[in-house]
């Protein structure tokens, strides 16, 4: 059970690094399959059709930042700390981002919020469907899920890196996910 939520006590750096690029490919592939964009470290978003390029991209700029920013965090808590655990730490963090993209099977996600938008832009609200209302809470409720499993891999992968102690490392950890989030979103912006 410890492995699904802290892998980096158990896991070997090589190893960890391995799976990482491996979950990362097929997250890129999954997402173009399920026409999914990481538009953002903490986002995950449907689209009626993205190009193969556009994940690959996305999910360069999200790893980049997030391992850039964490890694400078890091070596204020721990100047020993190693950029290749915490970019292992941010790879494999990833994976509950890749395991949502096929709820979009079939576009179903995509289309269901998509009718929603178009009718709070109609001012029609009365007219939602309760099958999108389900198919749309559900999905919220998976996302929180899978959300709360990404933030406990990124902070136990975080926290062995740089063997965190304390709650200044907390801190850190709020700060640079937040910059990060804001930074992925500038440039996914400016580059796509």
């Amino acid at each position: 059970m410890k492995m699904i939520y802290n892998p980096f006590e158990r896991l070997s750096t090589n190893s960890l690094l391995i799976a990482g690029i491996l979950l990362t490919v097929a997250g890129g592939l999954l997402a173009w399959q399920f026409s999914a964009h990481y538009d953002g470290v903490l986002d995950l978003h449907f689209v009626a059709e993205t190009q193969l390029q556009t994940p690959f991209i996305e999910l360069l700029i999200n790893i980049a930042c997030l391992g850039l920013l964490l890694f400078l965090a890091a070596k204020k808590i721990n100047p020993k700390t190693r950029q290749i655990d915490i970019i292992c730490a941010v790879l494999v963090s990833r994976l509950p981002f890749y395991l949502m993209t096929p709820l979009n099977g079939g576009g179903r996600i995509y289309e269901a919020t998509d009718r929603l938008q178009q009718m709070a832009v109609n001012n029609d609200i009365k007219s939602i469907l309760p099958a999108d209302m389900m198919l749309l809470a559900i999905l919220g409720f998976v996302s929180l899920l899978f959300l709360v499993w990404f933030f406990a891999l990124l902070w136990n992968g975080f926290k062995v890196a740089c063997n965190a102690k304390g709650s200044r490392p907390v801190w850190y950890f709020i700060g640079t996910v937040i910059a990060a989030e804001v930074l992925s979103k500038i440039l996914i912006l400016y580059t796509l």
